[in-house]
């Protein structure tokens, strides 16, 4: 599938205050795997068919927030969308393809 989306968050002030939330957040998705250093997480499905360690990796930086989607497996459809709920109820999100258009789950 090979999918990037950029985090556009509106108050960026309010991002980088609650940067740790977020990464529990990410931790706490059924699918989450391992946390490979600060920034980096991997998600993967139970079930997965890639053969790869992770079908999702989540990057939660200091001045952005970047999913990168290996394969279109339950991960990305379910937990990242129930990431992507959870941040939008607290703040202003939206994410966004590498054309530069707003990407809807």
């Amino acid at each position: 599938m090979g999918l990037e989306l950029f985090g556009n968050f509106s108050d960026l002030d309010w991002y980088k205050k609650n940067i740790g939330t977020i990464k529990s957040m990410v931790t706490e998705l059924p699918s989450f795997v391992s946390q490979i250093d600060s920034d980096e997480f991997w998600l993967k499905t139970a079930n997965s068919e890639s053969s790869w360690d992770y079908d999702v990796r989540i990057f939660v930086r200091q001045n952005s927030f970047f999913i990168e989607v290996s394969i279109g497996s339950e991960t990305f459809y379910s937990d990242v969308k129930t990431l992507i709920e959870r941040i939008s109820c607290v703040t202003k999100f939206s994410l966004i393809n590498d054309d530069g258009e707003t990407f809807m789950l």
